[in-house]
């Protein structure tokens, strides 16, 4: 019986199933509590599902109180960790129709941002700042136009200059000179409650809101 319950357990481990061996945990945990390694490993799955499992439980609650978008971030954050819960994902595809012009929005931010053949930072600013416009309290819209703040002006924040982006008509220093993107800019300090962001000199403006003219609502100019 236990060289069965032990079997039983490696396979599943090695099935990657941590669902099931988490539903049977009451049986495992006594034929493996004299193994170091198996009883490490099925500890970290109960507390990897345990996490799981309450965050799909506060998503139901913000989703059911009408916040689809704070529920999916919830779990979409949790998905970069353990893309292979089923219920996890389950969860995340019934939420995504809910949600689906702003997960479209950060997927297509996220694939410019990571093009490194042919890095286009304006664009991916953009679309970071369309997801924003949709929900504008987005962590994982406000964190990816922190990260392009800055590579697009790393003097202001002490760092090394990134390399231009082939998208830009304008060398990096000139960029850099033309844009205050900072995300204290892009507060919700807008009558219209969304987010604003500020540019030194207009002509950056074309590159860096030519896919998205609906973020030209949003944008404010500063000279000097």
């Amino acid at each position: 019986m236990v060289k069965t319950l032990v079997d039983d357990f490696d396979r599943l481990l090695s099935e990657d199933n941590f669902r099931e061996i988490f539903d049977r945990r009451f049986e495992f945990v006594p034929v493996v509590k004299d193994d170091t390694s198996r009883k490490d490993a099925i500890e970290q799955i109960v507390r990897n599902i345990t996490r799981i499992d309450g965050t799909i439980s506060l998503a139901e609650v913000s989703s059911k109180n009408g916040n689809n978008f704070a529920a999916w971030e919830a779990l979409a954050e949790l998905r970069d960790e353990f893309p292979k819960d089923p219920e996890l994902l389950q969860r995340l595809e019934k939420l995504s129709s809910k949600v689906a012009d702003f997960t479209v929005a950060l997927n297509r931010a996220k694939e410019f941002e990571d093009n490194d053949l042919n890095p286009q930072t304006g664009s991916a600013l953009s679309w970071y700042m369309q997801a924003k416009s949709i929900y504008p309290s987005s962590e994982h819209a406000q964190e990816g136009i922190d990260r392009l703040s800055k590579r697009i002006m790393p003097d202001e924040l002490g760092q090394e200059p990134a390399e231009s982006s082939s998208e830009s008509p304008f060398d990096e220093g000139h960029a850099r000179q033309m844009m205050a993107i900072r995300s204290a800019s892009l507060s919700l300090a807008t009558p219209c409650h969304r987010p604003a962001v500020y540019l030194r000199h207009p002509q950056y403006f074309f590159e860096l809101f030519s896919c998205h003219p609906i973020a030209l609502r949003h944008v404010h100019f500063r000279y000097g």
